[in-house]
């Protein structure tokens, strides 16, 4: 919501993204007059990295010592902060480090890797426990949907359904997503069960999962 500054990551991670492509064809449109500057202030929103403007918090969205982005951040919830879908933070590291890249500020280009390091470290720990030390022995999957400040969870805000549970931690497929191959032993881990809990082939979001699939 808007009025809770929540979810801006997610949301302008595909403005961003879409503006660095736009900028790779067209520099004059990204220049700092033109639409260059309204794509700062949207990065800034979320991750300002200026210490001289002081109209947003230093990297708002990103918790320094969880190591992670939160989408819900508001900390009214009596289970703390919260982030569901981790690969639409990725997304919007990825579009910082390719927008950074394109007009050339290497401070932002920088911005961007060091969120999607990060995040990638957070994931695959904290979401996905690749190296299966990190869940507690008696969860049985090998997934969660949401993170919380005090707890994880098997499910998502908009539905049960495992193609959904596992999906939103895959979306969106782009070259930023290449993360999500780094340990393909694991792609299957969390392939299988998102087959045995849905108790067949998906049903939803099929390309998205099959891309996911691919990269083991």
């Amino acid at each position: 919501a808007i009025d809770e500054i929540n979810d801006h990551h997610f949301h302008y991670g595909y403005f961003i993204m879409a503006a660095a492509t736009v900028a790779q064809y067209d520099p004059q449109w990204a220049e700092q007059s033109r639409w260059g500057g309204m794509v700062n202030l949207l990065i800034k929103d979320v991750a300002n990295w200026d210490v001289q403007d002081n109209r947003f918090p230093r990297l708002r969205n990103f918790d320094l010592y969880a190591g992670h982005s939160w989408a819900s951040g508001h900390g009214a919830f009596g289970d703390g902060n919260n982030q569901e879908s981790s690969s639409e933070a990725i997304n919007f590291a990825a579009g910082v480090i390719l927008w950074g890249s394109v007009i050339g500020d290497n401070s932002l280009r920088d911005l961007g890797i060091f969120l999607y390091m990060q995040e990638v470290a957070a994931i695959e720990q904290v979401w996905f426990d690749v190296d299966d030390v990190v869940f507690p022995a008696d969860y049985d999957h090998h997934v969660l949907g949401i993170v919380w400040g005090s707890k994880g969870v098997y499910g998502t805000y908009f539905g049960s359904d495992p193609e959904y549970i596992h999906g939103i931690n895959y979306l969106p497929l782009t070259g930023g997503s290449l993360y999500l191959g780094r340990h393909p032993d694991y792609v299957l881990v969390n392939y299988n069960e998102l087959i045995a809990n849905n108790g067949g082939a998906p049903t939803v979001w099929q390309d998205l999962i099959w891309e996911y699939q691919a990269l083991a």
